[in-house]
């Protein structure tokens, strides 16, 4: 399992909180402090058909195995797989077809937990677990929870067992004779916690993964490291300087959604709230902040209404994280309406239809002061420049436009996630800076140079503090792309600026003398002569 370790070590915390990453010398912005491969990593099962099934990277020209479906890039990618989990993976499609069933219809989590097995199994410590360190909250689990994961692990102790070969089991006899249904439901439990969602380059969801050392990164409100992938491999770098002694943290969800959500979700997954600190809710200033620009209404009397009714694309409205006077208001209504016109818009196929149903409900919520045409809207009220709606309505614009091929709008809508992004996230951020890069390429499209140009240098500023540029691989055709767009844009901005100057120098007067040669008039300009005699 290739890695690489510098600037940080680990150390053991008391009261149960485990392992956390702190710097060991001074670091300063975008040091790289963590480069390791996965232990065991799946693909979504809408990346299949596009991506590489070890290196997880894209391939036109990939080559495909009939037992499995997987795709490999290379012969090399296939004979790495095939040590860690290729060979007992075929073995178990053989037989799961035969009854019927298929092994790319499991779950990422129950795949990730076969193949984390097989690795283990594959390897020369037969008895060892590596991942017996990681936190798996096991009994802080409810019992309805335990229940669950015991039957996943029997399901997936099968599979495990389908994927050896009868020599593999003759070769290691009772060793490998039945996975311990107990330790596989606290493998699943410890994936649970652990795995990382893996992202491509630009941090769309591609796949699920199991770091041993990226396991050790806390989570932080206010994160002073960001994580990244170059195919499989994780890179965790610092996104500002680190002091010696301090802790390094990673962010372990989205930053620009309320911290109500941000809370359940750990709490769910992680065992653990964020901003509870000795059984009261402490929110950082940056969240709280964060948190009022993500739920403001604006009243129409001119007043703005903070902790409105928090909204997230996954959940809709939760009116229950705000106080009795404004669930008991219209604005939750309100917002339901506009959630279901949402998901109404999202479910159109056509593009352009799309587009047309989300510029109607930015509209509604951000435009008008009546909050759209339906009769249940929240009369003088709209949604803040910062919802977490209006942000999310742009993006979805922005995407429609691209798709359908409609610059124009697409780099309208990508100035306003750029505006509000700069709001939401902490500075630099990938989201941020990546969105950027998005809009000096759109701005360069239109010969919209000189915007393209701040765009790009903007977007290029954020990806050097986060160390994504030519240092090193990672995010490096980002950066590289993004540096061309810039001088292509400089260039034709210089041209443009230069043509407009020379259509402003006096025309000069020509004088034909009678042998009807061209001379100058008095306004000297050699170069007008050459032209003219040309």
């Amino acid at each position: 399992m290739p890695s690489k370790w510098d600037g940080w070590g680990y150390e053991k915390r008391l009261a149960g909180k485990g392992r956390c990453a702190v710097a060991e010398i001074d670091l300063e912005a975008g040091a790289v402090v963590l480069r390791e491969a996965p232990y065991s990593a799946v693909l979504h099962r809408d990346q299949f058909e596009h991506r590489c099934d070890y290196t997880l990277q894209l391939g036109n020209d990939l080559k495909r195995c009939t037992s499995t479906g997987l795709r490999f890039s290379s012969r090399g990618a296939q004979r790495q797989a095939l040590g860690e989990y290729y060979e007992r993976e075929r073995s178990a499609c053989l037989r799961l077809q035969s009854a019927g069933r298929c092994f790319s219809d499991l779950s990422p989590a129950l795949r990730l937990a076969a193949r984390s097995l097989w690795r283990a199994e594959a390897s020369d410590n037969l008895i060892g677990i590596p991942w017996v360190e990681m936190l798996d909250h096991w009994h802080t689990l409810s019992r309805d929870r335990q229940a669950e994961l015991r039957c996943m692990a029997e399901g997936c102790a099968d599979i495990v067992r389908k994927g050896r070969k009868q020599n593999i089991e003759k070769e290691c006899g009772d060793a490998v004779e039945s996975p311990d249904a107990l330790g596989v439901a606290r493998l699943l439990a410890a994936i649970a916690a652990n795995a990382v969602v893996i992202t491509d380059d630009d941090l769309r969801d591609i796949g699920l993964g199991l770091y041993l050392n990226g396991s050790v990164f806390n989570h932080s409100e206010e994160p002073n490291c960001v994580q990244a992938f170059m195919g499989r491999e994780l890179v965790v770098r610092t996104r500002h300087a680190v002091r010696k002694g301090e802790e390094l943290t990673i962010t372990y969800s989205e930053l620009a959604e309320a911290s109500f959500y941000r809370r359940a979700h750990m709490q769910t997954k992680y065992q653990f709230d964020p901003c509870m600190k000795n059984g009261l809710l402490t929110l950082p200033k940056a969240v709280a902040l964060r948190d009022n620009l993500l739920t403001e209404v604006e009243m129409s009397y001119g007043k703005s209404l903070h902790g409105g009714p928090s909204w997230s694309p996954d959940f809709g409205v939760a009116s229950e994280a705000t106080s009795a006077s404004v669930r008991d208001s219209d604005v939750a209504t309100w917002l339901h309406e506009l959630h279901h016109r949402w998901k109404a818009a999202g479910a159109l196929e056509k593009p352009s239809d799309r587009l047309v149903a989300l510029q109607e409900i930015w509209d509604a919520a951000c435009c008008s002061a009546g909050g759209g045409a339906s009769s249940s809207a929240a009369p003088g009220k709209r949604l803040g420049q910062r919802h977490a709606m209006t942000l999310r309505v742009a993006r979805d614009a922005m995407d429609a436009s691209v798709e359908a091929t409609f610059w124009t709008q697409a780099a309208a809508w990508s100035r306003v996630v750029c505006e509000v992004e700069a709001d939401l996230y902490p500075n630099p951020w990938p989201v941020s800076a990546l969105s950027l890069a998005r809009l000096a390429k759109l701005e360069l499209l239109l010969g919209r140079f000189s915007a393209a140009c701040e765009a790009g240098r903007l977007g290029l500023a954020a990806l050097s503090a986060l160390g994504w540029d030519d240092r090193d691989g990672a995010n490096g055709a980002t950066f590289t792309e993004l540096r061309q767009i810039v001088e292509e844009a400089s260039a034709e901005s210089r041209c443009r600026s230069h043509a407009r100057l020379e259509s402003r120098r006096p025309v000069p007067e020509i004088i034909e003398a009678p042998c009807g040669s061209v001379i100058k008039s008095a306004v000297e300009d050699p170069r007008f002569v050459l032209e003219a005699m040309d």
